[in-house]
């Protein structure tokens, strides 16, 4: 009678690394559902943060638009006072010390339409990105159309952090730089001093 015994340890007998290649391969094939369900999920992300950008674009826009009529329509520019109401002391500052000046208060309101634009503001983050508007609080001085207005020597008309009612009164008494149109269409800048 032959023996059984080899037959069986023949057809039992698995390699040891066999074994591992097989656990790895199965370990594979269930990650698969994990890894492409977590790609799904990052473009999803992804989508909605591009989309919500994208929101935030229109509303500083519309915003923009909005305020700048208002300020065409009185005849005035633009003074954007970007700021937080919270975290903020040099905010509070500037607008309890300098902004509340009587005599200040009179230059602005002549020549400005004052637009203050909270960090809390949905519209925030894309404004100061256009304006390039780093840090609050900042002041800026644009036209109507949104351009950032500069002085007789490019310097932009705008400073960030506090400042005195006195040297708010001087930046914005400095001469601005205007355009003027040529006779052939174009444009060419000259020099006028701003009226206090």
């Amino acid at each position: 009678m032959t023996s059984l015994r080899p037959f069986l340890e023949a057809t039992t007998h698995v390699d040891p690394a066999d074994t591992r290649t097989e656990d790895a391969r199965r370990r594979q094939r269930s990650a698969i559902p994990y890894v492409v369900t977590a790609a799904v999920l990052l473009l999803l992300a992804g989508t909605f943060a591009l989309h919500r950008q994208a929101g935030a674009q229109e509303r500083a826009h519309a915003s923009m638009a909005r305020m700048s009529e208002q300020a065409r329509v009185s005849g005035r520019q633009l003074l954007i006072f970007f700021t937080s109401d919270t975290d903020c002391a040099a905010c509070t500052r500037l607008e309890q010390e300098t902004l509340s000046d009587e005599a200040l208060r009179g230059m602005i309101d002549r020549r400005f339409q004052v637009w203050r634009v909270d960090r809390g503001m949905p519209e925030f983050s894309a404004l100061a990105r256009d304006l390039g508007i780093e840090s609050v609080p900042t002041l800026v001085a644009t036209t109507v159309t949104g351009t950032v207005i500069t002085d007789a020597s490019g310097q932009r008309i705008q400073h960030a952090g506090f400042i005195s009612a006195d040297g708010l009164r001087m930046l914005l008494a400095r001469p601005v730089a205007t355009r003027r149109p040529r006779e052939n269409g174009g444009e060419v800048l000259s020099r006028r001093a701003s009226t206090p």
